[in-house]
Protein backbone atom coordinates (compact mmCIF):
# COMPACT_ATOMS: atom_id res chain seq x y z
CA UNK A 1 0.00 0.00 0.00
CA UNK A 2 2.85 2.65 0.32
CA UNK A 3 3.28 2.73 -2.78
CA UNK A 4 -0.30 4.53 -3.54
CA UNK A 5 0.94 7.19 -1.07
CA UNK A 6 1.15 10.58 -2.57
CA UNK A 7 4.63 11.84 -1.85
CA UNK A 8 3.12 15.45 -1.89
CA UNK A 9 3.92 15.47 2.09
CA UNK A 10 7.40 14.52 1.97
CA UNK A 11 9.75 11.68 1.16
CA UNK A 12 9.82 9.44 4.44
CA UNK A 13 6.05 9.06 3.42
CA UNK A 14 7.30 7.55 0.10
CA UNK A 15 9.85 5.05 2.17
CA UNK A 16 9.31 1.87 3.51
CA UNK A 17 5.82 0.27 4.77
CA UNK A 18 3.65 2.88 5.71
CA UNK A 19 2.54 1.70 8.59
CA UNK A 20 6.27 2.11 9.94
CA UNK A 21 6.10 6.03 8.53
CA UNK A 22 6.40 8.86 12.04
CA UNK A 23 2.92 9.45 13.70
CA UNK A 24 4.29 13.12 12.67
CA UNK A 25 4.38 12.28 9.02
CA UNK A 26 0.89 10.35 8.84
CA UNK A 27 -0.68 13.38 10.81
CA UNK A 28 0.68 15.29 8.04
CA UNK A 29 -0.96 13.58 5.61
CA UNK A 30 -4.49 13.45 7.36
CA UNK A 31 -4.40 17.00 7.57
CA UNK A 32 -3.24 17.61 4.20
CA UNK A 33 -5.77 15.03 2.77
CA UNK A 34 -8.93 17.56 4.84
CA UNK A 35 -7.20 20.09 2.92
CA UNK A 36 -7.61 18.48 -0.27
CA UNK A 37 -10.82 17.30 0.67
CA UNK A 38 -12.01 20.69 1.73
CA UNK A 39 -10.90 22.47 -1.93
CA UNK A 40 -12.31 20.01 -3.67
CA UNK A 41 -15.55 20.49 -1.90
CA UNK A 42 -15.91 23.39 -2.92
CA UNK A 43 -15.22 23.89 -6.12
CA UNK A 44 -17.47 21.03 -6.25
CA UNK A 45 -20.02 23.47 -4.84
CA UNK A 46 -19.00 26.42 -7.11
CA UNK A 47 -19.57 24.15 -10.28
CA UNK A 48 -23.01 23.24 -9.25
CA UNK A 49 -23.79 26.72 -8.70
CA UNK A 50 -22.47 27.94 -11.67
CA UNK A 51 -24.16 24.65 -13.91
CA UNK A 52 -20.35 24.52 -14.90
CA UNK A 53 -19.96 20.41 -14.67
CA UNK A 54 -21.39 18.37 -16.78
CA UNK A 55 -23.06 15.15 -15.04
CA UNK A 56 -20.75 12.68 -16.08
CA UNK A 57 -17.87 14.70 -15.07
CA UNK A 58 -19.81 15.62 -11.98
CA UNK A 59 -19.91 11.61 -11.22
CA UNK A 60 -16.20 11.72 -11.57
CA UNK A 61 -15.46 14.67 -9.25
CA UNK A 62 -17.62 12.97 -6.57
CA UNK A 63 -15.48 9.90 -6.98
CA UNK A 64 -11.89 11.54 -6.91
CA UNK A 65 -13.45 13.35 -3.72
CA UNK A 66 -14.11 10.09 -2.19
CA UNK A 67 -10.65 8.81 -3.05
CA UNK A 68 -9.02 11.42 -1.06
CA UNK A 69 -11.17 10.75 1.67
CA UNK A 70 -9.99 7.03 1.70
CA UNK A 71 -6.67 7.83 1.03
CA UNK A 72 -6.35 9.95 4.54
CA UNK A 73 -8.11 7.57 6.28
CA UNK A 74 -6.22 4.49 5.35
CA UNK A 75 -2.67 6.33 5.26
CA UNK A 76 -2.97 9.05 7.51
CA UNK A 77 -3.04 8.88 11.41
CA UNK A 78 -6.35 8.91 13.45
CA UNK A 79 -7.55 12.11 14.31
CA UNK A 80 -10.61 12.56 16.06
CA UNK A 81 -13.91 13.48 14.64
CA UNK A 82 -11.84 13.57 11.16
CA UNK A 83 -14.34 14.94 8.47
CA UNK A 84 -13.35 12.48 6.28
CA UNK A 85 -15.87 10.30 7.47
CA UNK A 86 -18.72 12.18 7.26
CA UNK A 87 -17.62 13.46 3.90
CA UNK A 88 -17.43 10.39 2.49
CA UNK A 89 -20.77 8.98 3.94
CA UNK A 90 -22.55 11.92 2.37
CA UNK A 91 -21.15 11.29 -0.80
CA UNK A 92 -20.98 6.98 -1.28
CA UNK A 93 -24.46 7.05 -2.52
CA UNK A 94 -23.40 9.93 -5.48
CA UNK A 95 -20.10 8.64 -5.97
CA UNK A 96 -22.04 4.97 -6.99
CA UNK A 97 -23.97 6.39 -9.56
CA UNK A 98 -21.04 6.47 -11.50
CA UNK A 99 -20.43 3.03 -10.92
CA UNK A 100 -24.27 1.89 -12.57
CA UNK A 101 -23.57 -0.60 -15.26
CA UNK A 102 -20.23 -1.39 -14.21
CA UNK A 103 -20.46 -2.84 -11.12
CA UNK A 104 -24.08 -4.58 -11.83
CA UNK A 105 -25.70 -5.17 -7.62
CA UNK A 106 -26.14 -8.61 -7.79
CA UNK A 107 -25.78 -11.09 -5.09
CA UNK A 108 -23.45 -14.66 -5.58
CA UNK A 109 -23.98 -17.35 -4.86
CA UNK A 110 -23.61 -17.49 -1.47
CA UNK A 111 -22.52 -21.21 -1.96
CA UNK A 112 -24.16 -23.11 1.41
CA UNK A 113 -22.35 -25.57 2.88
CA UNK A 114 -23.06 -29.40 2.03
CA UNK A 115 -22.60 -32.42 3.78
CA UNK A 116 -18.98 -32.85 2.51
CA UNK A 117 -18.03 -29.63 4.33
CA UNK A 118 -19.05 -30.44 7.54
CA UNK A 119 -17.74 -34.36 7.39
CA UNK A 120 -14.25 -32.97 7.35
CA UNK A 121 -14.23 -32.08 11.01
CA UNK A 122 -12.32 -34.92 12.54
CA UNK A 123 -11.33 -33.60 16.10
CA UNK A 124 -14.42 -31.16 17.12
CA UNK A 125 -13.23 -28.09 19.75
CA UNK A 126 -14.71 -28.40 22.66
CA UNK A 127 -18.20 -25.51 22.63
CA UNK A 128 -19.52 -23.14 25.57
CA UNK A 129 -22.59 -21.16 25.66
CA UNK A 130 -22.41 -17.56 26.88
CA UNK A 131 -20.01 -18.41 29.75
CA UNK A 132 -19.43 -15.74 32.87
CA UNK A 133 -16.55 -13.75 32.63
CA UNK A 134 -14.49 -14.94 35.23
CA UNK A 135 -15.03 -18.58 33.66
CA UNK A 136 -13.48 -17.54 30.36
CA UNK A 137 -10.75 -15.82 31.87
CA UNK A 138 -9.74 -18.70 34.25
CA UNK A 139 -10.48 -21.84 32.35
CA UNK A 140 -9.75 -20.10 28.41
CA UNK A 141 -7.49 -16.97 28.58
CA UNK A 142 -5.35 -17.58 31.38
CA UNK A 143 -5.13 -21.79 30.33
CA UNK A 144 -4.81 -20.60 26.51
CA UNK A 145 -7.28 -23.05 25.69
CA UNK A 146 -9.36 -21.97 22.14
CA UNK A 147 -13.13 -22.28 22.51
CA UNK A 148 -15.84 -22.12 20.24
CA UNK A 149 -18.63 -19.73 21.87
CA UNK A 150 -22.52 -19.66 21.55
CA UNK A 151 -24.83 -17.04 22.33
CA UNK A 152 -22.19 -14.63 22.25
CA UNK A 153 -22.88 -12.60 19.04
CA UNK A 154 -25.81 -14.16 17.74
CA UNK A 155 -28.39 -11.01 18.30
CA UNK A 156 -25.59 -8.82 16.42
CA UNK A 157 -27.78 -6.98 13.19
CA UNK A 158 -24.95 -7.59 11.24
CA UNK A 159 -26.44 -11.54 10.81
CA UNK A 160 -29.27 -9.82 8.94
CA UNK A 161 -28.23 -6.98 7.16
CA UNK A 162 -25.17 -8.50 5.84
CA UNK A 163 -24.56 -9.44 2.22
CA UNK A 164 -23.09 -7.79 -1.10
CA UNK A 165 -25.98 -5.52 -1.62
CA UNK A 166 -25.66 -4.27 1.93
CA UNK A 167 -22.13 -3.51 1.34
CA UNK A 168 -22.56 -2.06 -1.41
CA UNK A 169 -25.47 0.64 -0.66
CA UNK A 170 -23.58 1.31 2.49
CA UNK A 171 -19.64 1.68 1.31
CA UNK A 172 -19.57 0.48 -2.61
CA UNK A 173 -17.57 3.40 -3.71
CA UNK A 174 -15.37 3.05 -0.79
CA UNK A 175 -11.56 2.37 -1.52
CA UNK A 176 -9.79 -0.65 0.40
CA UNK A 177 -6.64 -2.67 0.10
CA UNK A 178 -7.66 -6.43 -1.26
CA UNK A 179 -4.87 -9.17 -1.14
CA UNK A 180 -4.63 -10.74 -4.36
CA UNK A 181 -3.58 -14.17 -4.68
CA UNK A 182 -4.25 -17.67 -2.96
CA UNK A 183 -1.72 -17.05 0.63
CA UNK A 184 0.10 -13.94 1.75
CA UNK A 185 2.91 -16.42 1.64
CA UNK A 186 3.15 -16.45 -2.54
CA UNK A 187 5.78 -15.08 -3.80
CA UNK A 188 2.82 -13.75 -6.59
CA UNK A 189 0.91 -12.17 -3.53
CA UNK A 190 0.41 -8.72 -4.08
CA UNK A 191 -1.78 -5.71 -2.66
CA UNK A 192 -4.06 -3.43 -4.70
CA UNK A 193 -6.35 -0.67 -3.55
CA UNK A 194 -9.55 -0.62 -5.39
CA UNK A 195 -13.76 0.12 -4.61
CA UNK A 196 -15.71 -2.17 -3.05
CA UNK A 197 -17.48 -2.51 -5.49
CA UNK A 198 -14.92 -3.29 -7.86
CA UNK A 199 -13.72 -5.98 -5.23
CA UNK A 200 -17.05 -7.46 -5.21
CA UNK A 201 -17.82 -7.83 -8.90
CA UNK A 202 -14.33 -8.74 -9.67
CA UNK A 203 -13.10 -11.27 -6.39
CA UNK A 204 -16.49 -12.23 -5.17
CA UNK A 205 -19.70 -12.00 -7.48
CA UNK A 206 -18.65 -14.22 -10.09
CA UNK A 207 -20.03 -17.76 -11.79
CA UNK A 208 -17.59 -20.69 -10.79
CA UNK A 209 -16.22 -21.79 -13.82
CA UNK A 210 -14.27 -17.82 -14.20
CA UNK A 211 -10.58 -18.36 -13.81
CA UNK A 212 -9.05 -15.50 -11.46
CA UNK A 213 -7.17 -15.23 -8.46
CA UNK A 214 -8.01 -15.46 -5.57
CA UNK A 215 -9.08 -12.05 -3.85
CA UNK A 216 -9.42 -11.15 -0.23
CA UNK A 217 -10.33 -8.08 2.11
CA UNK A 218 -8.02 -9.11 4.93
CA UNK A 219 -7.54 -7.60 8.53
CA UNK A 220 -8.76 -4.51 7.42
CA UNK A 221 -10.31 -1.45 9.92
CA UNK A 222 -13.52 -1.35 7.68
CA UNK A 223 -15.69 -0.55 10.41
CA UNK A 224 -13.51 2.46 11.88
CA UNK A 225 -13.29 3.45 8.10
CA UNK A 226 -17.24 2.84 7.96
CA UNK A 227 -18.71 3.57 11.06
CA UNK A 228 -22.14 2.91 9.67
CA UNK A 229 -20.74 -0.55 9.94
CA UNK A 230 -19.81 -0.28 13.26
CA UNK A 231 -23.50 -0.16 14.50
CA UNK A 232 -24.69 -3.76 13.21
CA UNK A 233 -21.78 -5.36 15.74
CA UNK A 234 -21.34 -5.17 19.82
CA UNK A 235 -18.24 -5.97 20.91
CA UNK A 236 -18.40 -8.40 23.25
CA UNK A 237 -17.69 -8.07 27.28
CA UNK A 238 -14.88 -11.09 26.83
CA UNK A 239 -12.81 -8.76 24.32
CA UNK A 240 -12.44 -5.71 27.31
CA UNK A 241 -10.68 -8.80 29.69
CA UNK A 242 -7.25 -7.09 28.66
CA UNK A 243 -5.41 -4.24 29.24
CA UNK A 244 -5.47 -2.33 25.90
CA UNK A 245 -8.91 -1.32 23.66
CA UNK A 246 -9.68 -4.53 21.46
CA UNK A 247 -8.67 -3.68 17.67
CA UNK A 248 -11.06 -4.33 15.38
CA UNK A 249 -10.78 -5.72 11.84
CA UNK A 250 -12.96 -7.10 9.07
CA UNK A 251 -11.92 -9.77 6.82
CA UNK A 252 -14.37 -10.25 3.29
CA UNK A 253 -13.60 -13.11 1.05
CA UNK A 254 -15.47 -15.80 -1.11
CA UNK A 255 -15.81 -19.68 -0.44
CA UNK A 256 -12.17 -21.12 -0.75
CA UNK A 257 -10.10 -18.56 0.67
CA UNK A 258 -7.47 -19.66 2.74
CA UNK A 259 -5.16 -18.26 5.95
CA UNK A 260 -2.68 -20.12 6.02
CA UNK A 261 -1.50 -21.67 9.37
CA UNK A 262 0.26 -19.47 11.25
CA UNK A 263 -0.60 -18.05 15.25
CA UNK A 264 -1.06 -14.15 16.21
CA UNK A 265 0.68 -12.13 19.28
CA UNK A 266 -2.66 -11.51 20.73
CA UNK A 267 -5.96 -12.56 21.77
CA UNK A 268 -8.41 -13.12 19.72
CA UNK A 269 -11.96 -13.88 18.87
CA UNK A 270 -12.99 -14.32 15.71
CA UNK A 271 -17.01 -14.64 14.16
CA UNK A 272 -17.46 -15.46 10.78
CA UNK A 273 -19.75 -16.97 7.64
CA UNK A 274 -19.34 -20.62 7.44
CA UNK A 275 -15.30 -21.48 7.48
CA UNK A 276 -13.50 -24.63 8.62
CA UNK A 277 -10.86 -23.79 11.27
CA UNK A 278 -7.91 -26.14 12.23
CA UNK A 279 -5.94 -25.17 15.54
CA UNK A 280 -2.89 -26.42 16.81
CA UNK A 281 -1.54 -25.93 20.34
CA UNK A 282 1.64 -23.66 21.21
CA UNK A 283 3.49 -26.75 21.68
CA UNK A 284 2.99 -27.98 18.57
CA UNK A 285 4.98 -25.89 17.24
CA UNK A 286 8.37 -27.99 16.92
CA UNK A 287 5.83 -30.07 13.92
CA UNK A 288 4.38 -27.24 11.79
CA UNK A 289 7.08 -26.15 9.79
CA UNK A 290 7.65 -22.17 10.83
CA UNK A 291 8.74 -19.78 8.12
CA UNK A 292 12.36 -19.43 8.16
CA UNK A 293 11.67 -15.89 6.88
CA UNK A 294 11.93 -13.74 10.16
CA UNK A 295 8.99 -11.56 8.44
CA UNK A 296 6.87 -14.61 8.56
CA UNK A 297 8.12 -16.50 11.60
CA UNK A 298 4.57 -16.71 12.52
CA UNK A 299 3.38 -18.47 9.49
CA UNK A 300 3.50 -22.51 8.56
CA UNK A 301 4.89 -23.34 5.36
CA UNK A 302 3.01 -26.36 5.41
CA UNK A 303 -0.43 -26.75 3.70
CA UNK A 304 -2.30 -28.04 5.82
CA UNK A 305 -4.63 -29.87 3.77
CA UNK A 306 -2.40 -31.03 1.21
CA UNK A 307 -0.63 -34.12 0.65
CA UNK A 308 0.27 -36.02 3.62
CA UNK A 309 3.33 -36.91 2.96
CA UNK A 310 5.07 -33.32 1.80
CA UNK A 311 4.90 -32.77 5.55
CA UNK A 312 5.43 -35.45 7.76
CA UNK A 313 5.83 -33.99 10.88
CA UNK A 314 2.60 -32.45 10.49
CA UNK A 315 0.61 -35.44 10.49
CA UNK A 316 2.29 -36.01 13.61
CA UNK A 317 0.90 -32.95 15.36
CA UNK A 318 -2.48 -32.55 17.79
CA UNK A 319 -5.20 -30.52 16.83
CA UNK A 320 -8.79 -29.59 17.15
CA UNK A 321 -10.89 -28.62 14.07
CA UNK A 322 -14.61 -27.19 13.80
CA UNK A 323 -16.91 -25.46 11.39
CA UNK A 324 -17.81 -22.37 12.63
CA UNK A 325 -21.17 -20.66 10.82
CA UNK A 326 -22.81 -17.37 11.21
CA UNK A 327 -23.84 -16.06 14.96
CA UNK A 328 -20.99 -18.52 16.56
CA UNK A 329 -17.87 -17.47 17.72
CA UNK A 330 -14.13 -18.77 18.13
CA UNK A 331 -12.12 -17.40 20.83
CA UNK A 332 -8.51 -17.92 19.73
CA UNK A 333 -5.12 -17.64 22.59
CA UNK A 334 -2.22 -15.94 21.80
CA UNK A 335 0.38 -18.10 19.85
CA UNK A 336 -2.51 -20.51 19.21
CA UNK A 337 -1.82 -22.06 15.40
CA UNK A 338 -5.32 -21.79 12.99
CA UNK A 339 -5.58 -22.15 9.71
CA UNK A 340 -9.04 -21.35 8.30
CA UNK A 341 -10.74 -22.01 4.90
CA UNK A 342 -14.01 -20.44 3.98
CA UNK A 343 -16.78 -22.64 3.03
CA UNK A 344 -19.05 -19.63 1.90
CA UNK A 345 -18.48 -16.46 0.80
CA UNK A 346 -18.27 -14.64 4.13
CA UNK A 347 -18.15 -11.44 6.28
CA UNK A 348 -15.77 -12.08 9.40
CA UNK A 349 -14.89 -9.55 12.04
CA UNK A 350 -11.83 -10.46 14.73
CA UNK A 351 -11.57 -8.79 17.65
CA UNK A 352 -7.58 -8.62 18.95
CA UNK A 353 -6.99 -7.44 22.92
CA UNK A 354 -3.45 -8.04 24.37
Amino acid sequence: MENQRSTSSGPPTGTGHWKEVSITWRLVFTWGSIALVGLLLRRLYCGLLNSAIPAPSLLEEVGGIMRACDRGLLMGATVEHSPLHSAAATLNPFARLAAVGRHADTETDESPIIQEDTAIVSRPLAVATCPPLDRFLLRYMEDSLPVKLLGVVSHWPALKNWSLSYFRKVAGARTVPVEVGARYTDSSWYQRLMTLDEYFTEYVARSGNEERPTGYLAQHHLLDQVPQLMEDIMVPDYCHLGQQPPRINAWIGPRGTVSPLHHDPDHNILVVGYKYIRLYGEDQSHLLYAHPDPLLSNTSQADVEGPEDTWPLLQQAEYSDLVLGPGEALYIPPRCWHYIRSLSTSFSVSFWWA
